[in-house]
């Protein structure tokens, strides 16, 4: 008996890891940061009640089994008063499964939106420290795999409701099928046949014939919908890739609006994406229609196969109506749960879908990036060579000086790598050798400063909310020629949609006159005004610091080098 329980458990085991078996070690990995911290304990106790409620409803469909079994007997018998009784018995255990059913999703919910706010923080956290988010986006930029934004909101939200659902379906499919083994044995009684001129009896005959009937399904089940996998995550990839197209199209919508080949030419990638999703659509409804047309025979044929078996034994009078329904239902509860592996292949290819994204992303932003960069006391770079992030390189022996309160002015061909040593210098641009210094305390104005929705105000003091008042952001707006902003200075509005590029750049200069740091890095800063306007904030920022000590990084010849002190010339074999 207990070897019978044993291989029928363990086929149920090795069924249900086929799909997974290539992902385990990916699942293990995305489940550590979780459940292997402190915040652990208090959802640990929630799952461990959620099994508790898990065994309770496996002894209440235990009860019921027996219930149905008595209450036919005593409907064959027409016994009134015991049917009366059975009666009032099933109406207190229904309400006592309702309770326990509804506050296990309750817990499981709970479980759920606990998990997801641990890991979505714990994400955020990789994604944002130490530039993570710049690297990840720098070396995916040429892929259409990426979608961060995808993987942080939805893969992990999909994660944890898979997870929980199959983990805990699988747990309670499982129990339910050793309990229902044994009742199944126990009233299945014994097969009598002939065979090769030898009388043969097998006990539990219905227990071999469920197994069997499943393992086998199972296995058709997986040769029809083995592609399912590999579709969802397709499915996954081309909804990603056309929500952020749209997103793409809403941010650049004023170029796009100004030129009508460009709307055109998006609006037929827009179009060309949506036709992915429809043609990968249309794929895995297919595949998903031929595993349903297996799927739903599979289950009817299980309500019947057991009242064939058992009919010779009901007509012999071996068994009475009471145990040839308990029986039947011992079957078809064995088969549901034996089959956990053929009614929830659909939702394990996804799942394993939603793995392979989450676990790319998990080991993307894990990677560890080399910062060339060390803190000194002033800008210091000696035989500096940067390359891309494909070995190749893009300039070498570098050597740049900058002394205090002095502007150098960095030249050279457009493209040849000039933005990307300030990135060095800064820290933030991993793929170089040789020496680079910078100060601890550095800022940098590139051509496109970033506007964060709120107040003006907020926007003048952005990344610092510090208390600078009032009074010396109007005069630092009238300094930069943009007192016409000065009413709308505690208005709220996403300014990045209303500001135009050369205000933009006048705001990034706004912010360096209030927070006066002590060397700065300019990129192309001015480009979007015109040479007199450039010229003039240049000439403000020297004068109103004169200790500052700037590296100035311009196409703007004429001006970068009224403002210079000394120019570095850069080329691309040197």
């Amino acid at each position: 008996m207990k070897m019978i329980i044993i291989i029928i458990c363990y086929s149920v085991f090795i069924s249900s890891i086929l799909i997974l078996m290539k992902i385990y070690q990916k699942i293990w990995i995305l489940l550590k940061p979780f459940w292997f911290s402190r915040h652990s304990i208090f959802s640990g106790l929630l799952f461990f009640s959620i099994l508790a409620m898990i065994y309770l409803l496996v002894e209440i469909q235990v009860w019921l089994n027996n219930w149905n079994s008595d209450f036919f007997n005593a409907l064959e018998k027409i016994d009134a008063n015991k049917l009366k009784n059975l009666v009032f018995w099933f109406i207190g255990v229904l309400a006592i499964l309702i309770i326990v059913q509804v506050n296990k999703s309750w817990l499981i919910k709970l479980l759920n939106i606990r998990w997801r706010k641990w890991l979505t923080e714990y994400y955020l956290n990789l994604w944002l420290k130490d530039n993570q988010y710049y690297y990840y986006l720098l070396e995916h930029k040429d892929q259409q795999i990426d979608n961060p934004d995808q993987r942080i909101a939805e893969d992990i939200r999909m994660f944890i409701d898979r997870f929980l659902a199959l983990t805990l379906g699988f747990i309670q499919s499982f129990s339910m099928l050793v309990t229902f083994i044994i009742v199944l044995w126990n009233v299945s009684g014994s097969l009598e046949f002939e065979l090769f001129n030898q009388q043969w009896k097998v006990k539990g005959s219905l227990v071999y014939c469920v197994f069997i009937f499943v393992l086998i399904n199972s296995f058709i089940a997986h040769f029809i919908g083995k592609k399912i996998r590999y579709l969802n995550r397709e499915k996954q990839k081309s909804e990603a890739n056309f929500r952020t197209a749209l997103i793409n199209q809403q941010t650049n919508a004023e170029t796009l609006v100004l030129d009508e080949e460009n709307q055109n030419k998006q609006k037929n990638e827009l179009n060309q994406l949506f036709y992915s999703i429809k043609e990968n659509w249309h794929r895995l409804m297919n595949c998903q229609r031929n595993l349903e047309y297996w799927q739903v025979l599979h289950q009817r044929i299980s309500t019947v196969i057991p009242l064939f078996l058992l009919i010779p034994i009901f007509i012999a009078g071996k068994i009475n109506i009471g145990g040839l329904m308990k029986a039947r239902q011992a079957f078809m509860l064995v088969a549901n749960n034996l089959s956990w592996f053929i009614n929830k292949y659909d939702d394990l290819a996804e799942f394993a879908a939603i793995v392979d994204r989450l676990y790319q992303f998990h080991i993307a932003i894990e990677k560890k990036h080399h910062n060339p960069t060390q803190i000194g006391e002033k800008i210091v770079v000696k035989k500096g060579e940067i390359l891309l992030p494909n070995n190749i390189n893009l300039l070498k022996n570098i050597n740049i000086s900058l002394k205090k309160g002095c502007w150098l002015y960095i030249k050279g061909r457009s493209g040849i790598g000039k933005t990307t040593l300030l990135k060095t210098i800064m820290g933030v641009w991993p793929y170089a050798k040789g020496l680079f210094i910078k100060p601890e305390k550095i800022y940098m104005v590139t051509q496109n400063s970033y506007i964060p929705t709120g107040t003006l105000a907020d926007v003048l003091r952005f990344p610092s909310q510090g208390n600078i008042c009032e009074n010396i952001l109007i005069s630092t707006l009238i300094k930069v020629n943009l007192a016409h902003l000065i009413p709308n200075l505690n208005a709220h509005h996403q300014w990045q949609k209303i500001l135009s590029s050369g205000e933009k750049q006048r705001i990034g200069i706004a912010r360096v006159l209030l927070k006066n740091p002590e060397w700065l890095l300019l990129d192309e800063a001015t480009s979007h005004l015109d040479e007199e306007s450039a010229l003039t904030l240049l000439k403000l920022l020297k004068q109103s610091y004169p200790q500052m000590s700037v590296l100035v990084v311009s196409h703007q010849n004429q001006i970068a080098q009224q403002v210079a002190d000394s120019i570095y010339q850069l080329e691309a074999d040197q």
